[in-house]
């Protein structure tokens, strides 16, 4: 008899099942199945868990963070009119750090619920993995975060609101774009996805396991999948029920040989002395119109070698049709809600200065947010050393510096870096705590998976377009219409002005250089209009003129000379 004395949920249950197939046989699991059901319902009536309005606990951070992510925006607003960020940047930035203070809701909210109540009925529910997950609960009691429109374009407005507070009424409009995008697309997708099933089936009926062995010498390599630094599967989990298409030695002479299938036990073994193991795969398998037992490996419903004559190809088909419905557009029941990756982010963890252990090899780049980094080409590590005064003590103790600034930490943090890091500081300088000072970059892995996008520029202010190192291409469309397009662009300005221009010839009184204010005089004119014999002189701006001319004196002959 063994004594789990632990929480159990949706995963455990499954190794725990598996664990009594392996050990016990079908007849010993099928009792024990029935029993944790009969527990299952017993506890579930005696609970009687329900959800009340009362159990959505918003966590107390939210309108901090809430405010801090504004002053962010605000401020790459001010940048963005200062003109040192483009459009499609201050663009980018909003994105990320609305998404980024979406995700840190998120951790703060089940944080707070671990610490105040873990037998809350949200958290229970959410993290058994019966009903719902983070992300629904994210909306309930965090924030719902950014939104697209029906084109798929994410909306610039974010939903600060969640659900328990309530929507206001902008918030519950751009909301509706998302409810009513999930009811037709669920409608669409059902068809797609069976239909696409079908043709699955339709491709692989005829592929059944047919013999023991091709005799096959190719196969694959196998080791961690990741995108970016995150491992999405590990190689443990990857070798599971795979055959080994070469022999492993171990240290203690013991050899595991070639076609030899690999448990959960030998899966733990290898992945301490090896981190690429080639094995079997039906991609290499040379069976004629069919596939081999040893490169199929294991039949995942039994935790056996497949059985011959299995009709290995529907089942194929099925399993990638089955999840079709949630998987076709990604949004997984989130109605809408815009959802990405975090890049991974170092910041300073207390006040020091940086130190570099050797230089590193790079170069210097504009980043999707407008600043200047340094991004890296090799691996590398830095110091960050304490003892270096903080502004806020600077601002909040101005008379003990000098007590400060004798009194220096020990404190001392080592970071390595990947290579493709992006550096925001450089050697010598100081930095105060929580400063951002890198971000690890998934360029490395997504040099092939870049997305063509366009987006329309619209200029803001009235002016004059200034290209700085512009070389233009001119196509000739197949109508006859020009286009030009930048091979090479600097950088493109507007020299803001309000531009005039007169029907009449002026001369203006200002030369180049001179400074001018909204009342400075540019010109005049001495305006001569012939009236029953008399002559009436008028001095006029010549701002006023067009329009004076039009409104009194249309039909009227005059002629206009310059004054000096």
């Amino acid at each position: 008899m063994i004594f789990f004395n632990r929480c159990f949920d949706k995963n455990r249950l499954k190794n725990l099942l598996y664990w009594s197939l392996m050990n016990h046989g079908e007849k010993n699991t099928l009792e024990l199945v029935e029993k944790l059901k009969d527990i299952g319902f017993s506890y579930a009536t005696q609970a009687g868990i329900s959800l009340g309005v009362d159990d959505l606990k918003i966590p107390p951070q939210k309108f901090w963070l809430i405010s801090q992510s504004e002053k962010e925006i605000i401020t790459s607003q001010e940048e963005y009119q200062r003109g040192n960020l483009t459009a499609i940047e201050k663009f980018q930035q909003m994105i990320d750090t609305w998404h980024k203070t979406s995700e840190i809701l998120r951790s703060t909210v089940v944080t707070h619920f671990k610490s105040t109540d873990l037998l809350n009925p949200v958290y229970m529910m959410a993290f058994s993995g019966a009903r719902g997950n983070i992300s629904q609960v994210r909306q309930l009691v965090g924030m719902r975060g950014l939104m697209a429109d029906p084109q798929g374009q994410i909306i610039e407005f974010p939903i600060r609101s969640n659900f328990r507070e309530g929507l206001t009424l902008t918030e519950y409009i751009i909301s509706c774009y998302g409810a009513r995008k999930g009811l037709v697309d669920t409608a669409l997708r059902t068809a797609n996805s069976g239909y696409l099933t079908r043709r699955l089936v339709d491709v692989g009926q005829h592929i059944l396991v047919s013999q023991l062995d091709c005799g096959t010498e190719k196969g694959i390599i196998l080791a961690d999948m990741k995108e970016g630094n995150k491992i999405i599967l590990s190689l443990q989990t990857r070798l599971l029920g795979r055959v080994l298409a070469e022999d492993i030695l171990f240290e203690n002479g013991q050899l595991y040989s070639k076609n030899t299938d690999i448990p959960a036990s030998l899966a733990v073994k290898i992945i301490k002395i090896k981190k690429k193991v080639l094995v079997r795969s039906p991609l290499m398998c040379e069976a004629k119109n069919s596939i081999c037992q040893l490169c199929y490996g294991w039949s995942l419903a039994h935790g056996n070698m497949v059985s011959l004559g299995e009709a290995v190809g529907i089942l194929a088909a099925q399993s990638i049709g089955e999840p079709g419905t949630q998987l076709t557009m990604r949004t997984f029941h989130t109605g809408g809600v815009f959802s990405g990756d975090v890049m991974e982010e170092i910041r300073a963890p207390f006040g020091g200065k940086i130190s570099f252990k050797e230089p590193l090899q790079g170069t210097l780049i504009r980043t999707p947010h407008g600043k200047i980094a340094f991004l890296t080409k090799i691996e590398g590590e830095f110091c960050i050393q304490s003892g270096y005064l903080n502004q806020t003590h600077i601002e909040a103790q101005t008379q003990k510096i000098t007590e400060q600034s004798e009194t220096i930490n020990d404190l001392q943090k080592k970071f390595t870096i990947p290579s493709s890091t992006v550096l925001f500081v450089r050697e010598g300088e100081i930095v105060l705590q929580r400063q951002l000072v890198a971000e690890i970059s998934s360029l490395s892995t997504a040099i092939n998976q870049r997305i063509q996008s366009t987006h329309n520029l619209n200029s803001e202010i009235e002016g004059e377009i200034y290209f700085e190192d512009v070389l233009l291409a001119v196509k000739i469309g197949k109508e006859g219409d020009s286009i030009q397009s930048a091979r090479k662009l600097g950088s493109l300005w507007i020299l803001a002005g309000k531009i005039y221009q007169s029907t009449v010839p002026l001369t203006f009184f200002p030369k180049i250089g001179d400074l001018i204010s909204k009342k400075s005089i540019l010109n005049q004119s001495i305006l001569k209009i012939p009236y029953n014999g008399l002559l009436e002189t008028t001095n006029k701006s010549n701002l006023n003129l067009k329009s004076k001319i039009e409104s009194n004196l249309l039909k009227t002959k005059f002629s206009t000379t310059d004054s000096h």
